[in-house]
This record gives C-alpha cells, sequence and structure tokens, in this order.
C-alpha cells in the first residue's frame, strides 16, 4: 500500500520566505516572474502610507507579457511545480517573494494576481494553504499580469530607497534593457493616490577604466568554452569619479557579475574568481567585470542571488584561472606580501590615545574624560566617550564601512546618554548611513550633529599609522 502525503504551498512558501531574502531579492523574484512570462515591459507601482516618512504599504508589478493561463494555474502557483533550468529555476520564487512582503505570510501578503492570456481574464485572491479564490473580470484588449502585494507588515521606509532600487534593477537587468525590455518605477502616496515620482530603469553596467591605454576599456575579454558551459569573461579595473555607486571601489566589493539568462545573479562576487587567487584583497577593491553565460546552465541558490559549488562552476573557474594566468593580470591588481592585521579595538585603543595626547595652542588638553568601552544605562558598551570644551561626544568604529545599522547603534547610543554629538570613524560611510541619520534627525525632532572621521580625515590618518606601525 502507498500513502499519499499531503502538502501545504503556504507554509512552506511562509518557511522559506525567511531564508534571507531582502527587499531586492524579492522584488527581483517578481520582476523575474513578469520576464519569464514573456513581459517586454515591467511597471512597479511602490505605493506609500504617508507622504513623510514614505513607509511602503503595497507593491504593484503589472508586464505586458503572455499572462497565465488557467490551466496551468495549478502548477504555477504551486510551491516547485515548475522547476526547470531557466529563469524560474526552483518555481518557488513568486510564491516566496509574497510571503516575505506579506511578513512571511502569503496569505496577508497576496491582494490579488489579476491576468489575461489572450483566452481567459481573470482574478486570484484569498490564498489559503493550496486553494484560491477565482472570478472572471472583464476582457481587456491586451494581454498582460498584475500582482498586488500588500507589504505594510514589512515597515519598509522608502526614504532614499527609490533611488537604490532603480540603480539595482538597472544593475540586474542591464542586458534584458539593453535588448528593448523597459522597466518603471513609480511611487504613489496612498492618501490621495497622487504620483510621487516616476522613473524609467536605465542600464547599470561596469564604467571600465585601462589605464595602459587610457580608454574606457576592460583589461581582459575571453570566451570560455567548458563540456557543460560557454560563457563570456570580461575583466577590468572601475573608472573614477562615476556617478553610480554600484561599481565604485569600495572596501571587500572586488568582483564579477555572474549573469545567467540575461540578468545579474550575482553582483561584484568573488566566487567565479577562487582558482586564481581564493580570496579578495583591498587591492582588489577597483576591480569589476562580467561573467555571461551564453550556453549551458549553472544551477543558483534558492533566492537566486549567487550559485551553487557545482562540478560544472568549477569547470568554469579553473578555466578563468588559466586566463587570468597568461595575461599575468597580477601586475594590475598584486597584493603586498603581507599585510598587517588589526581589530577594531586596536583602533579604538589608538584613537583614545590620539585623543588624549591632543593639545590646543594655549598647551590645554583638546580632550578630556576619554574612556573606552563605556556603559550606558541599558549595558551598551560604547566604543569610546570624550569631552572637549564641556561638550560630550560618543564615538563609534568600525574597521572598513559604516552602513545604516551602524548609524542606529549610534544614534541609540547618543539617546541613552543624552548626549547630541556623535562621530563616526571609518573608512567609509555608505550613502545608506547619511540616509538614516537624516532619517533619525526628522523623527526624533532634536538637534543632533554627527562627524565623519573617514579614511581621508587627518585623525583618521594618525590612528591608522598607529595601528600599522
Amino acid at each position: 500500500m502507498k500513502i499519499q502525503l499531503e502538502s501545504n504551498n503556504e507554509q512552506m512558501a511562509d518557511t522559506m520566505s525567511k531564508s534571507g531574502f531582502d527587499l531586492y531579492t524579492a522584488l527581483f523574484e517578481l520582476v523575474d516572474n513578469s520576464i519569464a512570462g514573456g513581459a517586454k515591459k515591467v511597471d512597479i507601482q511602490l505605493t506609500c502610507s504617508d507622504s513623510n516618512k514614505r513607509v511602503l504599504s503595497e507593491i504593484s508589478i503589472t508586464d505586458d507579457g503572455h499572462g497565465i493561463a488557467l490551466e496551468i494555474v495549478k502548477k504555477a502557483l504551486a510551491m516547485g511545480a515548475t522547476k526547470n533550468k531557466s529563469i524560474n529555476e526552483h518555481g518557488v520564487g513568486m510564491k516566496n517573494a509574497i510571503a516575505f512582503f506579506g511578513n512571511h505570510s502569503i496569505n496577508r501578503g497576496l491582494i490579488e494576481i489579476a491576468t489575461y492570456d489572450g483566452k481567459d481574464a481573470y482574478r486570484l485572491t484569498d490564498y489559503n494553504v493550496n486553494e484560491l479564490t477565482h472570478s472572471t473580470i472583464p476582457t481587456p484588449k491586451d494581454t498582460f499580469c498584475t500582482i498586488r502585494i500588500d507589504a505594510s507588515d514589512k515597515g519598509f521606509t522608502l526614504y532614499q530607497s527609490t533611488t537604490r532600487i532603480i540603480d539595482r534593477l538597472g544593475q540586474r537587468y542591464a542586458d534584458l534593457i539593453g535588448e528593448g525590455v523597459e522597466i518603471e518605477v513609480s511611487e504613489i502616496n496612498e492618501a490621495d493616490h497622487t504620483e510621487i515620482s516616476c522613473e524609467k530603469v536605465v542600464s547599470r553596467r561596469p564604467p571600465y577604466w585601462n589605464e595602459e591605454n587610457k580608454t574606457a576599456t576592460p583589461l581582459l575579454q575571453e570566451n570560455i568554452v567548458t563540456p557543460s558551459i560557454e560563457a563570456t569573461f570580461t575583466l577590468g579595473k572601475t573608472a573614477k569619479g562615476h556617478k553610480c555607486s554600484l561599481y565604485s571601489a569600495a572596501t571587500n566589493k572586488g568582483g564579477i557579475d555572474m549573469i545567467q539568462d540575461n540578468r545579474i545573479v550575482a553582483t561584484r562576487t568573488w566566487l567565479p574568481l577562487t582558482a586564481w587567487r581564493e580570496t579578495t584583497h583591498p587591492t582588489y577593491n577597483a576591480m569589476v567585470g562580467r561573467l555571461v553565460v551564453t550556453k549551458g546552465h549553472l544551477d543558483t541558490t534558492p533566492k537566486k542571488d549567487g550559485f551553487q559549488i557545482t562540478p560544472e562552476l568549477e569547470e568554469v573557474r579553473e578555466h578563468i584561472a588559466r586566463i587570468i594566468g597568461a595575461a599575468n593580470m597580477s601586475r594590475w591588481f598584486e597584493p603586498p606580501t603581507k599585510e598587517v592585521e588589526y581589530s577594531e579595538a586596536d583602533i579604538r585603543d589608538s584613537l583614545a590615545e590620539l585623543l588624549e595626547s591632543q593639545v590646543k595652542p594655549t598647551g590645554d588638553k583638546m580632550w578630556s574624560s576619554v574612556k573606552a568601552e563605556q556603559s550606558t544605562d541599558t549595558n551598551l558598551n560604547m566604543d569610546i566617550t570624550a569631552e572637549s570644551d564641556g561638550t560630550k561626544y560618543v564615538f563609534e568604529i568600525k574597521k572598513k564601512t559604516f552602513n545604516a545599522q551602524d548609524m542606529n547603534q549610534l544614534i541609540g547610543y547618543m539617546v541613552a546618554t543624552g548626549c547630541d554629538q556623535g562621530i563616526v570613524f571609518a573608512d567609509r560611510v555608505l550613502a545608506d548611513a547619511h540616509g538614516q541619520l537624516a532619517h533619525w534627525k526628522k523623527c526624533l525632532g532634536i538637534e543632533i550633529n554627527v562627524q565623519f572621521w573617514e579614511s581621508s580625515h587627518p585623525y583618521h590618518e594618525q590612528v591608522m599609522a598607529m595601528v600599522k606601525a
């Protein structure tokens, strides 16, 4: 006797949506779904519940693709039923994305799917376990598909995020946009349904600069042919001073984009280069490039933001190592023979020492009451606190980059100690950290000031010289 096992699509999607999805990877899954459906135009509407705070409440994606045929709905909306070697490789992406935006509930996330495939025009609502409610809609002129999702439970704030979303879409779908696919992102005020912004996504590719011939070209471009994969491999250095930060030289960001099915799966990843050099290094921070799979298939991770380590990928990596070795690429990306190892604790101690030693022209100390790892009332340890001219400062130290979450931590320390002056010590402060500071200034309604001691700041240079001495 055989036993028929039961499944619960909703529960599976809800569970898998907790596996590291973020705003971008979930949104990409929905756009991938439109592209797989033959769309040449994709309209993304981001509805905000508040025109000031701009909290994301709803996402609507409409495309001009083939629509979803009624006879395949049961398969299209079931977990894993459409698994294949294509852009919809795992057959779980759309369902997981809906569940993610619904705060890990596909039932809360899905408002409706409306579609017309040239034969049937209908709406799907009320996703519940393995069931959906079906109803007919007026037949439109052209085929389409619209997915509306309730994202209000996630609490995403679109302050400065819309620009990053547009840039990231332009990066992921650069090849498709180059072939004529249009993607447009609009932001809508929920209160009066007015349009806050509308922008067409443009292609974002690596901005190469070749120092040898002074041209905007890569350093190397070769074809790769293995028994299972054919691809084009491009490697170069990023141009200085370009506007988009996606390809700027940044700490631990050196690497290349991996493209399959005409869209980027992994951005600036070191994965294809490990047979050449096992790990990245600061001297590779300006490295950019592309590995475009033109024939065959490399297995992606479930979120489709990376690739699985398979024999097919190993063959590609070995091939890349031979190409780079033959071209003597190390002359452009040669690491120093030995790098000084140091920790944030080393930076903290050196910074405290420097503050203690600083004096004014009068001979008086510039800083006083310098304390490391000072605890707040809630037992959180601040890196350094110090006073200058009777004003207290809270320091937050990061070895490399300083991001929005780090800014949240600094603001928390400042609020907990009643301090309105903060100082960030880091190699580089990311744009999202500046955006988060602006957000807190507006929300807290109190005067706060944060200085940024980045790599070009005199104190930063002095401290790092002490650390590496």
